[in-house]
């Protein structure tokens, strides 16, 4: 087989990346009825112009070594939780397979077309898998996110820009990993899970229940969650009674996934019950992408929300210094995912009531009641400017004021035990108006659910949070804050050196044993991903063929 001519693999590349940009298109092979889009063909044009148009992939009509490294990097993409069929792989096999097939009497330039197909192909499947390894792969506004809070995927040109002739293939594209442990735990956790269904499949009931089962009571699922849990079968007359081992048993299983270890069998507890391994597949993928999507470039000091854990970690230094439960939105709503910077701490805060909690809070309520504000310490003022003036609410028929007319005004509710922020409120401007602080409800932090709140981030150990804010500004101390929290009044105290907050969505995260904990999908967050995944055919099918096996096996 002879090399593939420069001149012609130029005149070709030439007219294929101009029917590329004007059909959008490319058919890669003669009489083929497949077809291709190539993601950036003007990319794919400079780069092969610099190179004087010869390939990068392949040398005296073979794969050469980077061709090579980065086939088998895109064979086994789905151990990145990605989908092969992406990155073109069923075709670069079959024209690998027609250029070993091609009689020594068949014309050059066929063949140099071959050839020619396999290289664009493989420069474009490099550059999609780069870009879905580096950042978002979907549209951020499809997931109701902002770009800017998310890591930019490579760009095609700088993709093609990273190759160099001779370059380790595999070392470049491995870079591009998250380099947390998490993801490499994500990837270990995946692998068994697949190896595992592929074995033996799964064919696990669902479990269903009424309300919620406590210990030494009797349910007729008490039978399929002692079988989910691997627990012996016992006699008939206590098979249907949730006994002392069952309760062990539960609460092991909770605490191994993220639950409230209190045994008490309800929703959350059944449903991790009921979610099977392919259940946990698509979970370990969703998160992997996320965890795509985060830079891995962060300072000294950040502090991390993870909302459907409900758990607040600030890290110094590498080290976690305060963890803490939180409460968050409930479902109805929902603490968005973002990131911002925190800039200070302010004690005593007033709280002025947001457009939504008026509108269905408080609105409604005081049309039932004008006296309803008469003990709550909240004051309203005629509008927002410094010298509105205070309203009496027991003066206003509320029946007869318009919701625009209740949005003029200023509801405020004075510091104080009344106060939903309770005496701390972490300074961190937001577009979405969401902050981290302290609360007047300490019991929700017993909850079995911890989606409790309008939106807001409410602190089990608010004192801890601000003394890690406060710590590197001088003259602070933590009998300072409690003499300022003694006193009453609003006080705000800016830091110097602004610290990150992330607030993330891993439905799957990994635990204090280093084993992954899979966590509900409070928000519905994890279908919503799935499904744009499934739209752009980014998950990997999970249908074992002999080859995948292979795969899975070594």
């Amino acid at each position: 087989m002879r090399p593939l001519s420069k001149l012609f693999y130029r005149l070709c590349l030439c007219v294929v990346l101009v029917f590329t940009a004007l059909c959008g298109q490319y058919a890669f092979a003669q009489g083929d009825k497949d077809s291709v889009v190539l993601l950036d063909s003007d990319a794919l044009d400079e780069f092969y112009t610099v190179r004087d148009g010869a390939p990068f992939w392949i040398k005296k009509g073979r794969l050469n070594s980077q061709g090579n490294e980065l086939l088998k990097i895109l064979e086994r993409s789905w151990v990145e939780g990605l989908n092969p069929a992406a990155y073109h792989v069923q075709s670069i096999q079959s024209l690998l397979e027609k250029t070993k097939s091609r009689k020594k009497n068949q014309d050059n330039e066929a063949e140099d077309r071959i050839l020619l197909n396999l290289e664009l192909l493989l420069s474009d499947a490099y550059v999609h898998y780069v870009r879905d390894m580096s950042g978002m792969r979907i549209k951020p506004e499809e997931l109701g996110l902002d770009a800017s809070d998310w890591r930019t995927p490579v760009t095609p040109s700088q993709a093609l820009g990273f190759l160099k002739d001779g370059a380790n293939i595999t070392s470049l594209l491995s870079g591009l990993e998250p380099k947390g442990q998490t993801y490499q735990t994500m990837k270990s956790e995946l692998l068994s899970l697949l190896k595992a269904e592929a074995a033996s499949p799964e064919t696990f009931k669902p479990i269903h229940i009424e309300g919620i089962i406590r210990p030494g009571r009797g349910n007729g699922a008490i039978p399929k969650i002692r079988e989910k849990l691997g627990l012996p079968e016992v006699e008939q007359v206590r098979s249907y009674t949730y006994d002392d081992a069952l309760v062990s048993a539960v609460i092991a299983f909770q605490a191994k996934n993220g639950l409230s270890a209190d045994s008490v069998i309800g929703p959350q507890t059944i449903e991790a019950l009921n979610k099977g391994r392919k259940d946990k597949i698509l979970q370990i993928i969703v998160n992997m992408e996320r965890l795509r999507w985060l830079s891995d470039d962060k300072p000294d000091r950040f502090v991390v929300v993870n909302l459907p854990s409900a758990t607040l970690w600030a890290i110094e230094d590498g080290k976690v210094k305060v963890e803490m439960p939180v409460v968050v939105g409930r479902a109805e709503r929902p603490t968005p995912p973002f990131r911002t910077l925190i800039s200070g701490v302010r004690f005593n805060p007033q709280w002025t009531v947001p457009p939504t909690i008026l509108e269905e809070d408080i609105l409604p309520k005081l049309r039932e009641d004008p006296n309803y504000l008469a003990d709550k310490g909240m004051e309203i003022y005629d509008g927002y400017k410094p010298d509105s003036q205070t309203l009496d609410p027991a003066s206003i028929d509320w029946n007869n004021v318009s919701l625009n007319q209740a949005k003029a005004l200023r509801f405020v509710q004075m510091a104080g035990d009344n106060n939903p922020l309770g005496r701390i409120r972490i300074l961190m401007p937001n577009r979405y108006d969401v902050y981290l602080h302290d609360t007047n409800h300490p019991e929700l932090f017993s909850a079995l659910e911890r989606t409790q709140s309008s939106g807001c981030v409410r602190m089990r150990y608010p004192e801890k949070m601000a003394d890690f804010v406060m710590a590197r500004e001088t003259d602070w101390s933590n009998e300072k804050m409690h003499q300022i929290l003694k006193s009453g009044k609003t006080k705000d105290i800016a830091i110097r050196e602004k610290i990150p907050v992330f607030l993330l969505y891993y439905t799957a995260w990994v635990g204090g044993d280093g084993k992954i904990l899979y966590g509900e999908d409070i928000y519905d967050r994890d279908k919503k991903l799935l499904q744009a995944l499934k739209t752009i055919d980014g998950i990997p099918k999970l249908d074992y063929t002999e080859r995948y096996l292979a795969e899975l096996s070594r």
